[in-house]
């Protein structure tokens, strides 16, 4: 009778909001899910009930619009300094276009997309936000697997939309999530630049709303704001 009590009242506990605001191939972002995101995974179970990661898959990206202005990244690019990639324009951008702004009719097109690290992170973010769009319950695992290969190596920014396409169909990425991003991957993406709110940088972290300020306590914040009996995970933290 116990046991099942227990089981009820965890049942009624809401989950722990992370939000994760990243862009694909980010060195930055890479370092924080396979750091102190796989840390807290491996502690609290992945796919706990302790806590629910929400991934969007823009991070520093803008669209060139008239206000904020930019120029457009150059072919082959694959860093902030050879794409001509601006923090003015990213700030002004999330400002006007971003979570919480007023919006314009240019926010998300007809200007290109500027990506911090070029073409090759522009693509993917564009996969991940067909997946995490059309198929939002098993979109992390795709995702999780494709930023994986670039913190490996085995993607880099630089490499073909083949290449990234390659890797993104052994993650998972089916045939017909692929015809459907060709047609919806601009809407997609514009999604999850509306979803994104202004930021200094990424990963940009936020558990329960409130902002992480130190990346590294990402399982000790979740283990505070956890409103349930302490999981074993959680056990010994200083909370």
């Amino acid at each position: 009778m116990r046991i099942f009590l227990a089981v009820r009242l965890a049942a009624s506990i809401d989950p722990v909001v992370v939000s994760l605001f990243g862009e694909s191939g980010c060195p930055d972002t890479t370092a924080f899910i396979f750091g102190p995101l796989q840390a807290a995974e491996k502690a609290l179970g992945t796919g706990s009930d302790v806590f629910r990661l929400e991934w969007t898959p823009f991070g520093n990206a803008y669209y060139i619009t008239k206000e904020c202005g930019g120029v457009p990244a150059p072919p082959g690019c694959s860093s902030s300094s050879t794409c001509r990639y601006s923090r003015q324009v990213r700030d002004c951008y999330f400002k006007r276009c971003g979570l919480g702004g007023a919006g314009a009719p240019d926010c998300y097109s007809p200007g290109p997309l500027h990506c911090q690290h070029g073409a090759a992170e522009c693509f993917a973010n564009r996969l991940e936000a067909c997946a995490t769009v059309k198929e939002p319950s098993s979109s992390w695992m795709v995702s999780r697997c494709i930023e994986e290969a670039f913190y490996k190596g085995e993607l880099r920014n630089g490499q073909s939309s083949d290449h990234v396409t390659a890797v993104a169909v052994r993650c998972g990425f089916s045939a017909s999530l692929q015809q459907w991003c060709t047609s919806n991957g601009d809407g997609a993406l514009a999604a999850m630049a509306k979803m994104t709110p202004p930021h200094p940088g990424v990963p940009y972290v936020l558990v329960n709303g409130e902002v992480l300020a130190d990346l590294n306590s990402l399982l000790e914040k979740i283990c505070e704001a956890y409103e349930g009996p302490a999981p074993a995970g959680c056990m010994g933290l200083e909370v």
